[in-house]
Parts: structure tokens; C-alpha cells; sequence
């Protein structure tokens, strides 16, 4: 079905990130974990207050650690999304 049709050039896109790129994502991803941290003592302060007040809420930078990790795996592995999702303790 496809006789006749020119096929694209097949380019390599393979890039690997620099040694600063590695760094400064492992900053980011520290600053995001350092931020939740500080978010879950906060909320713990105001449940310890029994609620009083309004509700913290995480900074714009903080994330879950359990995202930190995953991204700290695939960035240290290598390995696709797909690959990593589709993994088992076999």
C-alpha cells in the first residue's frame, strides 16, 4: 500500500544531557522536594491547630516526591516512560 511514496530520512535524534544539564536538574528536582517538605510541615501545623486558619497550600515549585523519584529514576536510567511503567518485581 505504500508503493510509491517517499520515505522520510531516518535522522538519529538521540542526545544525551551535559554534565551541567544533570546538575541543574538534580537542583530543581531537590528545590521541588525541599518545597513539599516545608508544604507538609506546614499542613501538619494547621491540623495540629485544629484546622484553624486557612489551609496551606504547596508552592508553585513543590512536588510529590514519589514524581521526584520517578523523574530522578528515568533521568539516571535511561529508560522510556513505557519501559518503566511496564515493570514488575519478577
Amino acid at each position: 500500500p505504500v508503493r510509491g511514496v517517499r520515505r522520510f530520512k531516518d535522522r538519529k535524534n538521540e542526545r544525551y544531557m551535559t554534565a551541567e544539564e544533570l546538575r541543574r536538574l538534580g537542583r530543581v528536582l531537590q528545590d521541588a522536594e525541599d518545597a513539599w517538605k516545608a508544604f507538609e510541615c506546614e499542613r501538619a501545623a494547621w491540623i495540629e491547630r485544629n484546622r484553624a486558619g486557612e489551609a496551606p497550600t504547596p508552592a508553585p515549585e513543590a512536588e510529590d516526591p514519589v514524581a521526584v523519584e520517578a523523574l530522578r529514576f528515568l533521568a539516571l536510567t535511561g529508560a522510556r516512560k513505557s519501559e518503566v511503567l511496564e515493570l514488575t518485581w519478577d
